[in-house]
């Protein structure tokens, strides 16, 4: 403001300026703020009005302010937890399980038809030909064991091939891992061993493993054992007029420890002795079947009038002719 003469200034010892601090106590006045006092064609009451309008605005902005922040605040904190939204997964995508229980899940579902013929190995090391009897037997009792409701990815360095240990007495090991090796293992399982897999998927009812089409599936033998291939070795010789004692051959023997794929050794293959008594027995049950059979057919020939006649006659039975030559045993 301007200020027309020094005589129209006022100092604090003028007694307007000593009313208005009589009237204002509360109120300090310094330095320029004293210029706002200076009066140019007005009364003192006007200028005291306006002084304390001038003072009370600050008063009643602060409430403003303070709502003003107020609200700025709550924005800001809207925005923060819209970005927290925006960075976590929505709860639709968010799993109930860990990751483990999820893999050890898939794995369960796609690979026991592998898991139940590869077992975990420390190493990959070649197995001692002294030691191949004792883990080929600790083999069959650990799969005996086996619970394909819970078999998984097993842990550990090396995966070993139990058939190939057990067939042909070789150590085949593969370095464990934790994607790829799957299917390396059941191609093995399927081009080495089609015989040992596929039974074990029918006996363990993982039919998807097996073709879509069964005109293509393999010829799948029945589960091994001694009573099976005693049975099959009599029929063989009765049908082909051999000898008992070709048991005894060396070279056959050889060929039956191969063809069990570790199931039997040589000590388990039986005798001439064994073989002669087992023909022996099924013969007199095919006999007895042949007679009870023979009983309820009517007679077209004078041949079979005599029932002494009817058990000497050649049989044909499934396709096989079987000759009762045993009676000359």
């Amino acid at each position: 403001m301007s200020v027309d003469s020094p005589d129209n200034v006022l100092t604090p010892s003028d007694p307007q300026v000593s009313q208005l601090s009589a009237n204002h106590s509360t109120t300090t006045v310094t330095g320029p703020a004293l210029f706002n006092l200076s009066v140019h064609g007005s009364s003192t009451n006007s200028t005291s009005k306006k002084r304390k309008k001038a003072l009370n605005l600050p008063s009643e902005s602060v409430p403003a302010d303070v709502a003003h922040h107020k609200q700025i605040d709550d924005r800001v904190q809207a925005l923060q937890a819209i970005l927290n939204a925006a960075e976590s997964s929505p709860p639709t995508m968010v799993s109930s399980q860990s990751a483990a229980d999820t893999k050890t899940k898939t794995l369960y579902s796609a690979a026991r038809d592998v898991w139940g013929l590869m077992r975990r190995w420390p190493d990959q090391n070649i197995i001692l030909p002294s030691s191949i009897a004792c883990i080929v037997k600790e083999d069959a009792e650990w799969m005996e064991s086996l619970d394909y409701n819970k078999l998984c990815h097993p842990t550990g360095d090396s995966i070993r091939c139990v058939p190939c240990l057990a067939a042909h007495g070789t150590t085949k090991t593969w370095a464990n891992s934790t994607g790829g090796v799957t299917r390396t293992l059941r191609e093995h399982l399927v081009d080495a061993h089609p015989a040992v897999y596929y039974t074990k998927c029918l006996e363990k009812g993982l039919i998807e493993r097996l073709p879509a089409s069964s005109t293509n599936l393999p010829n799948v033998p029945p589960k091994f054992n001694k009573d099976g291939l005693i049975e099959r070795f009599v029929e063989w010789a009765v049908s082909n007029d051999q000898a008992m004692n070709v048991i005894e051959k060396e070279e056959l023997c050889e060929l039956i420890v191969y063809c069990s794929q570790g199931q039997i050794q040589d000590e388990d293959i039986p005798h001439q002795d064994k073989l002669t008594a087992t023909a022996w027995a099924m013969y007199l049950l095919e006999k007895k079947k042949i007679n009870d059979e023979m009983k309820v057919i009517q007679p077209v020939s004078p041949y079979v009038v005599d029932p002494a006649m009817r058990g000497s006659m050649t049989v044909l039975k499934g396709g096989v002719v079987v000759y009762l030559w045993l009676l000359a045993l």
